[in-house]
């Protein structure tokens, strides 16, 4: 995930209405969803070994924001969208 960009991963089945749009207003930002399941989006990774899952935890419904340096710079549940907005902005300009 290392490059210029941010990446912003979900658990679950859907993403929040406000990833989507926080992932189009800033460029900078990919939005991937993990799955431990079959997914058909180009932006889905199935996790069929349970590599992320063993890392991060095999919770659904989870956000986590990837730095360019690699590093989480943002880990939450996604009734914590708020928070990670305030974060976003913080860090970059639209």
């Amino acid at each position: 995930f290392r490059g210029s960009h941010f990446t912003l991963l979900f658990t679950g089945d859907a993403p929040a209405e406000e990833l989507t749009r926080l992932s189009d207003n800033y460029k900078s930002i990919k939005l991937f969803s993990i799955s431990q399941h079959v997914c058909n989006a180009a932006d889905c990774f199935v996790d069929a070994d349970g590599y992320f899952a063993s890392a991060y935890g095999d919770q659904e419904n989870v956000i986590y924001l990837v730095r360019p340096d690699g590093y989480v710079g943002f880990i939450g549940e996604l009734n914590h969208v708020k928070e990670l907005i305030r974060y976003v902005e913080h860090l970059m300009v639209p």
